[in-house]
């Protein structure tokens, strides 16, 4: 992928192991639906390669914001959990935010339930603090 400027950044809950290594990067000028391409299938080939750990590759539109979404099937792996990434094709930006399954005695969730949660809390709210700030980038 071009990346003509990016950040890295790392979330976590209070007291707790992180739960996001987000990157937000910007393609170089002409280069954004090549990347798009690259990464989706790079994605695509994952889920081929996944074994049946990885059920689907699950994508969605909201507020305009392209949602590509890998998730493994429980929380009993290392490592990463579930990883989307998210187009917003006008301002030709990828951002991708691999969710983190933390020690169990240090992370933000219990359950499945709860990791659900919060995963979908965070790519909600990021999908819309990205359309929200498009005026300002």
């Amino acid at each position: 992928m071009s990346v003509a400027d990016g950040y890295r950044v790392m979330l976590a809950y209070p007291d707790t192991d992180y739960f996001v290594n987000l990157k937000i990067e910007k393609s170089v000028a002409g280069k954004f639906s090549e990347d798009k391409q690259h990464v989706v299938e790079q994605m695509q080939e994952i889920v081929a390669h996944s074994s049946g750990r990885i059920m689907k590759l699950e994508q969605t539109t909201t507020k305009g914001i392209a949602v590509f979404g890998l998730n493994n099937r429980g929380i009993d792996t290392g490592g990463v959990i579930s990883f989307y990434t998210l187009f917003d094709d006008a301002k030709a930006i990828v951002v991708t935010a691999y969710i983190l399954n933390g020690d169990p005695q240090h992370r933000a969730f219990d359950t499945v339930a709860q990791y659900l949660n919060l995963r979908d809390r965070f790519v909600s709210a990021y999908v819309s603090c990205m359309a929200k700030n498009r005026a300002i980038l």
